[in-house]
């Protein structure tokens, strides 16, 4: 009871009143038949700076009585939790970790016709993030997404390779007709990163991945654009706490990148990339200098015109590749591993030396 009124989301309400009282009441239409589905979304402090203890992805659905469930994704571990909108779409709950400090979760949907959209806070006590989602709006077989289709990621290293990777990030990327979005590929550093997710009605897809057993993590807002140079983009940090026994890079680093990437459609007999004679080319990852290789690229297939050896690969169902060269200064094979970019008429990737990764160049 607010100011005289009573306020009820139950369907069943009981109540006394006197015989000189006069009772009016108001029915509301239920809002949430029009916003219920599945949200997914990143939390991040926006303050202080992406860090891997105040970041991460959540997911949470909503059924027409608002009622939600979801779970968060931070610091290496899943938290679900539950719990019930108001009329006016404001929802709270509270996580309890084992050994941590607890998690406050505020949250507040946006009843606007076609805005598909929840946001609100994580926090701790000590760091507030703030939160941001999307519906998956999308169905293969009444609203199929415009998206649909394959794609190649590069997400650059740095250049300075004593610091931080010098290494391309790269990957293989699948959006189906009902806008579910899976990611396989390698960071610039040789980490391993896969995620399952769903690409939003605006062409948004909340990119997140936990590294370094959750001392890590890579995280960042990538758009669907269909431009003319690219048809993926969007900034993205990537993030190592200081590990000293790790190989490579133990006291950490903070890399901003800018992700891009483009549409691959492999047909039989059609060169990915246009150009007929090219170049592999090798630099950092403990190098003493950089190197190349001139190569010929024909019928899909790597020619090698150089005097030390090489071997390259492209896997034409997905646009990676994957071979060896020998390093002219040491006689001795480098693995490297990328993808082609088809939009960009190149493809690039990374290779590990000794204590630093570096970057390979595949191209005109």
């Amino acid at each position: 009871t607010e100011n005289g009124s009573t306020v009820s989301t139950s369907p069943n309400y009981g109540f006394t009143i006197s015989d000189d009282r006069i009772v009016v009441a108001n029915f509301a239409t239920n809002s949430f038949v029009a916003v219920k589905g599945t949200y997914n979304g990143l939390f991040y402090d926006e303050t202080n700076g992406v860090a891997p203890q105040s970041s991460g992805f959540f997911t949470i659905a909503i059924i027409t009585k608002g009622t939600f469930s979801g779970s968060l994704q931070v610091g290496g571990n899943r938290f679900s939790f539950s719990g019930q909108f108001d009329i006016n779409g404001k929802g709270s709950k509270t996580i309890i970790r084992r050994n941590m400090t607890s998690l406050t979760v505020e949250l507040q949907l946006d009843f606007s016709p076609g805005s598909d959209q929840i946001t609100g806070t994580v926090s701790d006590g000590t760091w507030t993030a703030q939160l941001a989602g999307y519906r998956a709006v999308f169905n293969s077989k009444t609203n199929p997404a415009p998206q649909a289709g394959k794609y190649t990621l590069r997400i650059p290293g740095g250049d300075d390779s004593l610091a931080q990777p010098g290494g391309d990030g790269f990957g293989a990327v699948t959006v189906d007709g009902s806008g579910n979005v899976k990611f396989a590929g390698t960071l610039g550093d040789g980490t391993k990163v896969t995620q399952t997710t769903v690409v939003s009605q605006q062409g948004l897809w909340p990119f997140y991945a936990s590294l370094y057993s959750g001392n890590g993590l890579i995280l960042g807002w990538l758009t669907f654009t269909n431009e003319a140079s690219d048809d993926i983009n969007g900034l993205v940090g990537w993030i190592k706490l200081a590990q000293p026994t790790a190989k490579f890079y133990p006291v950490g680093f903070t890399n901003g990148t800018e992700a891009i990437g483009s549409k691959y459609v492999f047909t039989n007999g059609i060169p990915v990339l246009n150009f007929s004679t090219g170049q592999v080319w090798l630099v950092y990852g403990n190098l003493p200098e950089s190197f190349t290789n001139r190569i010929a690229f024909g019928a899909n297939k790597v020619t090698n015109l150089s005097s030390n050896k090489l071997s390259l690969t492209l896997t034409t169902s997905s646009g990676l590749l994957k071979g060896s060269v020998v390093n002219p200064a040491t006689g001795k094979a480098i693995l490297i591993n990328g993808a082609v970019l088809q939009k960009q008429n190149f493809g690039s990737g990374t290779f590990l030396g000794t204590n630093q990764s570096g970057r390979v160049f595949f191209g005109p």
